[in-house]
Parts: C-alpha cells; sequence; structure tokens
C-alpha cells in the first residue's frame, strides 16, 4: 500500500506543521515566552521614558532655581541703587514719587468719567458700543 506523501505530519491538532523555507520541520516559538520578551521589552522602554522625564524635570528645576536666584538678586540690587539715590536726592525723589502717583490717579479719573468702569447700557441691552449695532 503507498503512502500518501501529499500530507505533512499534523500531530495532534488537525493542522499541519510549520515550515522553514527550505521544507525542514520548523520548531514553533512557545506563544508564553514571545508575550513575555513583549513585555519585557515595553517594560523597560517605559521604564527609559521614565529616567529620561524625570532628568528632564531635574534639569527644569535647577533652570528655575538659578533663574529665582538671579531675579532675587537683581531686585535686590534695584533696591539698594533706589534707596542710595533717595537717601542722597530726597527732594527729587519725592517730586518723581508724586508725579507719577498724580499720572496714576488722572488716569483711573479720566477712565472712570468716561464710563468705561460703569455697567453701560447698551452691552446689558445686547448692543454694540460702536454706533448703537445690535449684536444679535
Amino acid at each position: 500500500m503507498a503512502e500518501d506523501t501529499s500530507r505533512q505530519d499534523s500531530g495532534s491538532t488537525g493542522m499541519p506543521a510549520p515550515t522553514s523555507g527550505d521544507g525542514n520541520m520548523a520548531t514553533p516559538a512557545p506563544v508564553g515566552s514571545t508575550a513575555s520578551n513583549l513585555g519585557e521589552q515595553a517594560r523597560s522602554a517605559i521604564d527609559e521614558a521614565g529616567a529620561t522625564a524625570q532628568e528632564l524635570a531635574q534639569r527644569a528645576r535647577e533652570e528655575a532655581s538659578t533663574a529665582i536666584d538671579a531675579l532675587y538678586r537683581q531686585g535686590t540690587r534695584a533696591g539698594e541703587y533706589l534707596t542710595r539715590n533717595v537717601n542722597e536726592y530726597p527732594l527729587a525723589a519725592l517730586l518723581i514719587a508724586g508725579a507719577i502717583g498724580y499720572g496714576l490717579g488722572y488716569l483711573i479719573h479720566t477712565r472712570w468719567q468716561s464710563g468705561e468702569w460703569q455697567n453701560r447700557p447698551e452691552i446689558e441691552q445686547g448692543e454694540s458700543p460702536i454706533e448703537g449695532h445690535s449684536h444679535y
């Protein structure tokens, strides 16, 4: 009786066994170990990304601290400069402070009188402040 050579050994699954490109039978890799390898690769990629994020955060924190220190020193120097000049020229400092105060008071008074800080009826009625045009 002739053997049927058209069928490959299917083992107990009823499916043909995988073969390599040269026709030899290949041993399939266990699915569990492949998933485990992929899991390990993903975990190491996440660990590397986390470490990189921590390094960047540390570097940003150090740079921010350096910038804040520089601003603090600059503010201190400016305060010392103003104190020294006010002590040397008190009348000039008083006149400058008065001029600044007067200018701010004038701006506030002008805006208050023009009604910019009051509830405008055209806004409450849904009209545009430009020539009474309606928003609707």
